[in-house]
């Protein structure tokens, strides 16, 4: 589990909701986690593109 997650589940545990959150939360990691992963790609594409016509 990731920091993000933790952070999450322990603001939750605070206010009283993190077991009736619990999913919703994963379902969000998840789709964070996914998004980031594609981000990464992107970029990573990106530069090796602008690298590639630099040269």
């Amino acid at each position: 589990m990731s920091p993000l997650f933790l952070h999450h589940c322990y603001s939750f545990l605070i206010s009283n909701r993190c077991f009736y959150r619990l999913k919703f939360e994963i379902q969000i990691e998840m789709s964070f986690t996914a998004q980031l992963f594609y981000d990464t790609q992107g970029w990573a594409a990106f530069w090796w593109l602008r690298w590639f016509i630099v040269w």
